[in-house]
């Protein structure tokens, strides 16, 4: 049977942890599992790169979304992003499947939600608020991941996002549910007894 013609399009730091600011962890463990599984089964993989650390380093103190969010920053993920968005482009146009974006949970500027904080006398966001205070509030995603919706959209390019939950414990309801969700998105319907790690067996 023809192997099915599919990618995905990764952040930066869920193949190189490294890259993350200390205080995030480096899940290497659970960046190993997903990655072999998508390679195991045929999934080519994008990555884009860390605008975090392109434009401050490695030794650098985490900052809130709001830190991020200006003018200067904005243009820099918008420059350092399209040589992939020309990448993508190119495969969609020759007829690969895009599967998705994974997300970085937690991140300002690579996750999905990164929810309601407190702000200090200043404005700069300290603590998550773990509860949205009000029914109209929204959760906002990381700039970084707002900017790649608004470049794709542009080239009439769709791909689902998901959120890998890099701060879940191993074998956590989260993360199975992560697993289950990427498994319906490339027609694995083998359950969810099959171990992700290597020798899964492959899927068409």
């Amino acid at each position: 049977m023809t192997r099915k013609k599919r990618f995905i399009l990764s952040s930066n730091c869920l193949l190189n942890p490294f890259c993350r600011v200390y205080l995030s962890g480096r899940n290497f463990q659970l960046s190993s599992r997903l990655f072999s599984y998508l390679l195991e089964n045929g999934v080519g993989i994008i990555q884009l790169p860390c605008p975090e650390t392109t434009a401050n380093g490695l030794i650098r103190w985490p900052m809130g979304r709001q830190q991020y969010d200006n003018t200067f920053y904005r243009k820099h993920c918008k420059e350092i992003m399209q040589p992939e968005i020309d990448l993508v482009e190119e495969f969609v146009s020759r007829h690969y499947q895009p599967v998705c974006f994974l997300a970085v949970e937690g991140s300002p500027n690579c996750g999905l939600s990164w929810g309601s904080h407190r702000t200090d006398r200043r404005g700069f966001e300290i603590i998550e608020v773990r509860e949205l205070e009000s029914a109209c509030e929204v959760r906002s995603s990381g700039i970084n991941v707002e900017i790649l919706a608004e470049e794709l959209r542009k080239r009439g390019i769709y791909i689902p996002f998901m959120e890998v939950p890099i701060k879940a414990p191993k074998d956590s309801d989260r993360e199975a549910s992560f697993f289950r969700e990427l498994r319906h998105l490339l027609g694995d319907h083998r359950g969810d007894t099959v171990p992700l790690a290597s020798g899964a067996a492959e899927t068409s």
